[in-house]
């Protein structure tokens, strides 16, 4: 194996362990801020990072963008930064961790089918049935509320959960031919100033109504880790493996996010075992696997 695609394993190994426990600490940050206003917060202090990233790497180091590049940036700010992002934050507020967690262990079969359509990948028998577990599976997710616990409107977070996936499998798909002239360190600075200056206007509107003294210190660390970790070094560590591995390595690595994000929100208490979120869960690990690794 080469040193690259070595590094990038473990990039990815490093993101699965950060990854699972945000679902459950950023869920307590969404449920005490105004959603909105946590995601502006998140977005200016995450772009503030990444800026300082940026510039301690020289920038654009001299590299011109036409404007169909900055268009194309755009579009991927769009979907990567606002849409995703408000998908989960805005989830997290309403929903369980873990149906969150599972709605985005979904991203690489949306992948997928947009490969499909794109015709990039095949549709065949087998990917029929993986697809059709898949939509069951999601369905019986989507619809399984009294498996969450605290949550303030399941159906709705789920529903709006699943917005953001969608918007996140097709910023992962269209995203890489970007990166093949920017770095993920420039890619990413460039998307998350954006998003910063886009959310920074909304979120405005929500200052006045902020109670700050009633924010609790799990709100706090939630937020912190959201900001850190999940925004900051996960977004770094995956968009850098994307660039030297595959869709479906990259997959596997994310299939095992919401197995373990489930068992914390379990443990914390969040979530009851229920038959219908189980079997969905099953059905759609079943159909993510397959699609992974069956190959005919």
């Amino acid at each position: 194996m080469k040193k690259e695609a070595l590094y990038a394993h473990l990039y990815m190994v490093l993101q699965t362990l950060i990854m699972a426990p945000s679902y459950v600490f950023g869920g307590n940050a969404a449920r005490e801020f105004p959603p909105f206003l946590l995601i502006a917060m998140r977005a200016i202090l995450s772009s503030a990072l990444f800026l300082s990233l940026f510039f301690l790497t020289k920038g654009l180091k001299k590299q011109k963008l036409s404007k169909s590049d900055w268009k194309k940036i755009l579009i991927l700010a769009v979907f990567g930064i606002f849409i995703n992002q408000s998908g989960f934050i805005v989830g997290l507020s309403l929903t369980s961790p873990a149906h969150v967690a599972m709605l985005y262990s979904l991203t690489p079969l949306i992948v997928f089918i947009i490969a499909v359509f794109a015709k990039y990948e095949r549709f065949t028998k087998a990917n029929a049935i993986f697809v059709t577990s898949a939509v069951v599976g999601t369905l019986l997710v989507l619809t399984s509320k009294e498996s969450a616990v605290n949550a303030k409107n399941p159906l709705l977070g789920n529903i709006i959960t699943l917005i953001g996936v969608i918007s996140w499998a097709i910023f992962l798909t269209y995203s890489k031919p970007m990166m093949r002239k920017l770095s993920p360190v420039q890619l990413t600075s460039i998307i998350m100033t954006i998003g910063a200056i886009g959310f920074s206007i909304v979120g405005a509107f929500f200052l006045p109504q902020m109670q700050w003294e009633k924010i609790t210190f799990n709100a706090w660390f939630g937020f912190t880790y959201l900001v850190i970790v999940n925004s900051f070094l996960s977004y770094l560590l995956l968009t850098s493996a994307l660039s030297k591995l595959s869709s479906a390595q990259v997959a596997i690595y994310i299939n095992t996010q919401p197995i373990v994000a489930t068992l914390i929100t379990w443990f914390v208490g969040e979530l009851v075992f229920q038959w219908q979120f189980f079997v969905g869960s099953i059905l759609c690990i079943f159909a993510i696997l397959g699609l992974t690794f069956y190959k005919k």
